[in-house]
Order: C-alpha cells, then structure tokens, then sequence
C-alpha cells in the first residue's frame, strides 16, 4: 500500500486474550450512536433507506457511483456494537467519557495503518457498505454487509483438509492461455463465455481455472504462511473455515486468535528481510545479510524464535554466521519469494494473468503488514454470542465474518475485513416492516 507509514512488533506471541468485563452504565456521547439518513435504494421494488455514521471513529466512504452507507437493519446492529465497544474502552481506559478521538485510538492502536502512532488514525480508510450494484447475490448489494479498513484486512486464502486451499478468483485469462489450459477450441471457449458451453466443456474450463489458481495464486500463498507459522509457532498455519459449525459464534476468539496468530507470524517472519521499523511500500530494499543474521540471532535468544528453529532447507537457524553467508542467503531470498506470493492474495482488485501465465498484482497491499488488523474485542462484539456471559459487556451481534464464515471455495471465506448480515437484511431477502426506522432507536 503505496504511502502508508506503520510500525510492526516484533513479539510473536498470541494476541490479546478477550476478556469479560463488569457491566456499565450506558452513556453515549452522539457520536456513537447518531446515524444519518444518506440516500435511497431500491431493493424488489422497496425503497430503502441507507444510513452513515462514525463507525470505530472512522466515517463511511463509498466507491464511484455509489451512496455512501449500510441499511437501517445492519446500521442498528453496528450501533448496538459500537455502544458496547464504547462502554468496554471507557472502562479498560478507566474513563468515565471518551471523545471520538480517544475511542477511535483505543479501537485502532496497535492495529494497521495506526501502529504506535495515533496520528495515523486518518489513514484508515472509510468503510464500505452499499457496492457490487450489478451483482444483486452480494450482501453489499443491499447494504447488509461492510468492509473496515479494507486496506489492511485484505482477501487472503484459506485450506481445509476436506476441500484442500481456495481464495479469491481472478478472471484476467487471455483467451489463447485459457484454450490451451482447458484443451478447448475457441468455439467452445466462446461458448462458455456466453452460457451455452456444454456440462463437459463448462467443467473443462472450470477445472483448468481452479488447477491455475490454486498452483499459481493460492497453493504458494499458504505455503508462505505455513512456513512462517511453523517458524513462530511450531506449526502449520490453521486457516481452516467454520461457516458449518454450530459453535462458529461462541467460539470467536478461538477463531479469531488462530487467525490473528498466523498473520503475526507473516509479520515478523517478513520483517526478518524487510525489517521491523515504520516501512513505506513499496520497499526500497532489504536489511543486509549481517542484520538478518543479527535478528535471528536475537530471535533465539529472546525466546521470539523457538530454540532448535531451521529454515526450510533444514538447516539450523542457530548455525547462521556472517562468515557463511551462503544459508542465510538463501533464506532471505526464500522470505522475498514468499512476499511476492502473498502479494498476489493482497492484491487490490484481480490479479492480471499474461499468455504466457505469469501472474503479477499491479497494485496490492503490503504482506508486511499481515492480514489480521481487528483488535479482539472489535471483532468479538461484531461475529460473536456472548449472551451466555451475561456479566461481560461484549454483547456479540452474530454478523457473519467474512474471514472463516463463508465457507471454504472460491471466492468464499478468507475477506478479513468484511461483515454481513448473512442474508439480504438478515431475513432471506424479504424486506423488513421495521428496515427503514431509525437505527439506534
């Protein structure tokens, strides 16, 4: 992300634990829980209201075209999280009053773009609710659905053991590269771009597109991943779904910290090459061999690097010397390789594919910056059920997390930084009586 200044820990420990909290009185400042009537949408011939509001202490933006905001149904719930998030910050701050600027520091410091720096806060992007206006299957279509910080919660890919990895699609084939990977004429290739292919063909096609995917864009990603966690934490990286278990609300923070555990892990396995200070991207180069040495070193001997760690050629991280560059070398380079994988799951926008089927990301995010930039109670109050802990202030409002909710597939689970309602309004579609009263109230 071209431009943005942040700051990265070098201590890859878990994240914060969430914790339950004592109950408060309720006191709400207009900033967190006054909405605004932004514009109209059509939805099956209802008119629907779309609302905006400071959300985190960050304002909604909106892509060209569309009006900015979120419907009143999904606009209520955020309202209902940010009252709670409010109390819980004025209570971990030991405040009795917080200003915007206070709780959007307390909800963003330590996160990406903010880092240690609260200055950073408007580098945050707005929030994204109403977009997709030609694809009415999106939940954004309808505005149930919101995108936060964006440009640090990207799309990235996830692997179970039953469906193996997936992520996001890219359509940017050039024909003659897609003819030759499906062994299909360019009739048939025609055929398919309009709907008429025949069951064979279609599967043909469709087949060669997932075995391109997943060997040029998604296989290498969560082998970056898996060798980042296996350095940090000892093991493989564990991205796997949970949109089918029953628990999948309840048991947020142990999907959030799995998740935010393995994007620590990139952090600081990239910041071994690209260093761990405020970096701009993109990098202007590398920290020498002798530094790289240097922090492995002190990675062993402050206990953030296991004790007894290898590099993937299997050669004992302890060994490394400058006098015998040749293994530290190739480990640097293998971390390059790795950033340039993860580059093309961070893109922003699709991949582009040439005929020769090299993929390239003409504008992505910075792996450096993982991919998990939510403190735990954020995302705890928004996709988790704590009804069963009356005495916390985290509520849970159930919204389905797009980072392990969506089911594991193509274009399926693994956007970070997306929430919906699971269906259009939360009710299959079906306009609400109630969805264009007042958010709040």
């Amino acid at each position: 992300m071209t431009g943005t200044t942040t700051t990265t820990t070098t201590n890859p420990g878990p994240p914060t634990n969430i914790q339950a909290a004592g109950t408060v009185t309720p006191h709400y400042p207009p900033f967190v829980d006054t909405a605004t009537h932004s514009g109209d949408i059509s939805f099956n011939g209802t008119n629907v209201k779309l609302w905006t509001f400071s959300f985190l202490g960050v304002k909604f933006g909106a892509p060209s075209g569309a009006t900015p905001g979120v419907n009143g149904i999904l606009a209520d719930k955020l309202i209902k999280a940010q009252r709670n998030l409010y109390n819980y910050a004025c209570q971990q701050s030991g405040a009795a009053s917080l200003t915007e600027k206070e709780f959007a520091t307390w909800c963003w410091l330590g996160q990406e773009p903010v880092g240690s720096d609260a200055s950073n806060l408007s580098k945050i992007a707005g929030h994204i609710g109403l977009k997709d206006l030609n694809h009415s299957g999106s939940k954004h279509f309808s505005g149930s659905a919101i995108d936060i910080n964006l440009l640090c919660n990207p799309f990235v890919a996830g692997r179970t053991p039953k469906h193996g990895v997936y992520g996001e699609t890219h359509n940017t084939f050039p024909d003659s590269l897609l003819q030759r990977l499906a062994n299909v004429s360019s009739g048939e290739l025609a055929d398919f771009s309009n709907g008429q292919a025949t069951p064979a063909v279609a599967a043909q096609i469709t087949s060669a597109k997932l075995t391109f995917w997943t060997s040029h864009i998604w296989q290498p990603a969560i082998d970056a991943f898996d060798r980042a966690s296996n350095l940090f934490l000892g093991q493989a990286a564990d991205l796997h779904d949970v949109a089918s278990a029953s628990d999948r609300f309840t048991n947020i923070k142990a999907n959030y910290d799995r998740f935010a555990r393995v994007s620590l892990a990139l952090k600081n396995y990239f910041g071994l090459v690209y260093g761990f200070g405020p970096k701009i991207f993109p990098h202007a180069g590398t920290v020498s061999v002798g530094t790289f040495v240097g922090q492995i070193q002190a990675g062993i001997s402050q206990g953030w690097i296991p004790p007894g760690s290898s590099d993937p050629s299997g050669v004992a991280l302890s060994t490394y010397t400058t006098a015998q560059p040749t293994n530290p070398q190739r480990f640097m380079q293998r971390i390059q390789d790795d950033h340039a994988a993860v580059e093309l799951v961070t893109v922003i926008g699709s991949c582009q594919i040439s005929a020769t089927g090299v993929v390239t990301a003409p504008t992505t995010r910075d792996p450096c910056l993982g991919f998990v930039n939510f403190r735990p109670e954020v995302v705890a109050e928004l996709a988790g059920d704590f009804n069963s802990t009356p005495a916390s202030v985290l509520r849970g409002q159930q919204l389905r997390w797009g980072c392990c909710m969506f089911g594991p597939g193509p274009d399926a689970s693994g956007d970070v930084m997306h929430f919906d309602l699971t269906t259009h309004f939360g009710t299959g579609g079906v306009v609400p009586n109630n969805v264009n009263k007042q958010p709040g109230t």
